[in-house]
């Protein structure tokens, strides 16, 4: 995806035609399905994780924390897709 950073945290795309853009929608919404998916798998087994099993706890909260840092810089693309489809008039499929 190509883009350019514009402050600390935005990033603006600028994809090079409309169905470039429409895949990396696609890529984008199947992404954030999957880390969302994942931190809920990841939250269930820490949920029934006996507090004695430090090490699996430990675990499972490391994955989750990572899990929802690539959640946030995935919404944060998608985001800007959606914006760059919107200021294009452009449907999102």
């Amino acid at each position: 995806m190509g883009g350019t950073l514009h402050g600390e945290e935005t990033i603006e795309y600028t994809p090079i035609d409309v169905s470039d853009a429409r895949y990396i929608y696609d890529e984008l919404r199947d992404s954030l399905s999957y880390l969302r998916k994942r931190i809920n798998a990841e939250q269930s087994l820490l949920d029934i994780t006996p507090k004695e099993n430090y090490a699996l706890k430990k675990d499972c909260l490391i994955k989750i924390i990572m899990y929802k840092a690539d959640l946030i810089a995935t919404e944060n693309q998608f985001k800007s897709v959606k914006k760059w489809f919107d200021k294009n008039n452009l449907p999102y499929q």
